[in-house]
Parts: C-alpha cells; sequence; structure tokens
C-alpha cells in the first residue's frame, strides 16, 4: 500500500487592519447623509394628469408617508412666479363617489386633499414634463428659502430643505373631463376663467365639445352655466381660494 503523502500546512496571513483617520472633521449637519436611502426617504412625490381639457394638467403632491404634503408657502408665493405655470390651487374631487360632486378629504381629517392645477403653455407639455416641472420649481424655492433661513432655537444645526420629485404620470386613455378631477362649481371657474372675458355665455353654452371636456357632458355643463347670471358670468372671479396653515379660509 502506497504511503499517503503530507502536504505541510502554510499558515494563513494574518489580516490587513483598516487603516483609522486620526483627525475627524466636524459633523456640522447631523440630519444631512450620504446614502441614496435617506436622501430619499423624505422626498415629496408629484403626480400628475393631462385632463380633456388640452389646457389644464391635475397634480398633487405627497409625503413620504402617503400624507399630502405641505403646499402652503407655494400658495402664497405662485402668483409672483408666472414661469411656475400654476393656474391656482384647489380641493380635488372624491373619485369614489362621483355621483355626490364632493371634495376629497385626507383620511383621518378635515382637510381636502389639494391639487395644483397648471396651465399647458406649448403643445408639447405632457404629464411627465409638467411635474418635472413643478417639482423642480418647489425644490429649487426651497432650497433658496433654507439658504436664507438661521437655525432655530439656538441650534447651530438646520433640516435640510424639502425636495419634490416627479413619480407617476397618471393620465388616463383617454383622458378624464376636468370635472373627474374637480367639483362641477371649480370646473365653471376655470371654464370661466378661460371664456368669459371674450364670449358671451350662450355662446359658450352652444359649444358641445368643449362642455363635454369640462364636465364630461354638454348637458351638464349646460344646466351648471344656467344657474348663472350674465352679470355673474361677465363679473371676473379670483379663482385662488385658499386656506392658511391651519385650514381657516384666507
Amino acid at each position: 500500500m502506497p504511503k499517503l503523502k503530507h502536504t505541510a500546512r502554510v499558515a494563513a496571513a494574518p489580516p490587513t487592519p483598516l487603516k483609522k483617520k486620526t483627525k475627524l472633521v466636524p459633523i456640522t449637519n447631523p440630519y444631512s447623509s450620504s446614502s441614496s436611502t435617506a436622501k430619499n426617504k423624505y422626498i415629496n412625490h408629484i403626480d400628475t394628469a393631462r385632463t380633456l381639457v388640452e389646457d389644464f394638467f391635475i397634480s398633487t403632491a405627497t409625503k413620504y408617508n402617503k400624507k399630502q404634503a405641505f403646499l402652503y408657502e407655494f400658495k402664497q408665493e405662485f402668483p409672483k412666479h408666472d414661469d411656475w405655470m400654476i393656474t391656482t390651487f384647489m380641493s380635488l374631487r372624491d373619485p369614489s363617489k362621483p355621483a355626490s360632486n364632493e371634495y376629497l378629504y385626507e383620511e383621518g381629517t378635515d382637510y381636502t386633499w389639494t391639487c395644483i392645477v397648471c396651465r399647458s403653455m406649448s403643445e408639447d407639455d405632457t404629464a411627465v414634463s409638467i411635474g418635472t416641472h413643478l417639482a423642480k420649481v418647489f425644490s429649487d424655492y426651497n432650497v433658496e428659502q433654507h439658504a436664507s433661513q438661521k437655525p432655530q432655537m439656538g441650534s447651530p444645526f438646520k433640516f435640510p430643505p424639502t425636495k419634490f420629485d416627479f413619480r407617476n404620470d397618471l393620465t388616463s386613455s383617454p383622458p378624464k373631463p376636468l370635472n373627474y378631477y374637480l367639483t362641477d362649481g371649480d370646473a365653471v371657474k376655470l371654464l370661466k376663467q378661460m371664456y368669459a372675458e371674450d364670449n358671451k355665455k350662450s355662446t359658450v353654452m352652444e359649444k358641445d365639445d368643449l362642455l363635454v371636456k369640462y364636465f364630461g357632458s354638454a348637458e351638464l355643463g349646460r344646466e351648471m352655466l344656467q344657474m348663472m347670471s350674465d352679470d355673474d358670468w361677465n363679473m371676473q372671479d379670483d379663482v385662488h381660494e385658499f386656506e392658511g396653515p391651519d385650514g381657516a379660509a384666507l
């Protein structure tokens, strides 16, 4: 029987120790992080849909925890910024109750869910381009405000500015009429803003195709306009009806 050869074991080399910094750089803002997960966790998300009215897009802003984002400052600022392309902020209609013409409320609160109404300025505008644009102007505004703010309550630290990103194109095929997203009364406000200055109410009531885009049916559109006097039609309304941070009307 042949003898087995025994191979001598070679001892493994000891692991090379990691090099450790001897002087640490001070962490001036403990709330910031280089982690992509941490950076993205608190981003607000913009979802946008094109409506059957080619002029208007409807967007919502949602926080990481699925509650609606805080938009109060943007409601006050947007009239100063034509480049934001925002027409107004309104309350969303509750899509689960199409016959009731009710607002959608944030779950567990008395606050209606706010939507951002943007007007298209180009034939090339899409839900993606509008939503991406909103996310950028909101983020840029927050960064500018953050840079001008001083730390609060004697703390040397500041929380990072809230960022927005575009998340979803919610446009249906075909697009839905404006009053799918807004109450009939709010759809009237936008119709009036677009056409009352240069058109008689009776002329608009004859435009079935237009009324369908705003109200889903020409019959409902005419019914809504018939409830409005000619004097009310000719009076220019301010569609910017907002609430304060505590929910009080402004």
